[in-house]
């Protein structure tokens, strides 16, 4: 039995693992968490105030972040076995904000071949071999995407879930709106679950 549980923004967790507790996500991701992935250092992803003195995996501008840490950079193609799951590396930047500013380093991770957190970009279906996935945390409403790109990704991986991440920007009204065209244009089980609620799979 896997417990999914959303925290706000991009932050997740499964199990004893938390994705991505920035300072959009509740501080409560990391009770009880054991490993840390980070998908890349932008703040919103990574709050320094928050994670300490545990093992953290990411790119790394993110872990080079962290001082009181046991860090591991991570690479795409790289495999980790952390509290019972396997753990694959995908992706490759950050998706385009503006020409003009930095891509960093973004990484996704594919946790037991079903699981899908992709980051800040929608990482290459084919390159990836990103296939069979059942969950997947759906990036909703950021500076660097479309709305149409989203659902988009979402039917090209047809997933059993698709649970929306990324969406700290968006007032209720907001993420009222984005629920009612990812609904409409058909994502795959598409739902919006309570934060802090276990999803048991």
């Amino acid at each position: 039995m896997t417990a999914i549980t959303l925290f706000g923004h991009s932050g997740v967790r499964i199990d004893r693992i938390a994705i991505d507790p920035g300072i959009f996500t509740n501080p409560a991701i990391m009770e009880g968490a054991e490993h840390v992935l980070l998908t890349h250092s932008h703040p919103d992803h990574c709050n320094l105030d928050i994670i300490h003195n545990l093992p953290v995996y990411g790119p790394k501008e993110a872990i080079e972040q962290l001082t009181d840490c046991d860090t591991h950079e991570v690479y795409p193609g790289d495999e980790l076995e952390l509290d019972g799951h396997h753990i694959r590396v995908v992706g490759g930047y950050h998706a385009v904000v503006h020409p003009s500013l930095n891509r960093p380093t973004n990484l996704g991770y594919l946790i037991d071949g079903r699981i899908l957190h992709p980051g800040d970009e929608f990482p290459d279906i084919a390159m990836h071999s990103l296939n069979d996935i059942e969950i997947l945390f759906l990036p909703v409403a950021a500076p660097w995407l479309k709305v149409s790109e989203t659902v988009e990704f979402a039917h090209s991986i047809l997933p059993r879930l698709s649970l929306p991440i990324h969406d700290a920007i968006l007032s209720a009204e907001g993420k009222a709106l984005v629920d009612s065209i990812l609904t409409a244009t058909k994502v795959p089980g598409y739902v919006r679950p309570d934060l802090l609620t276990a999803i048991e799979l």
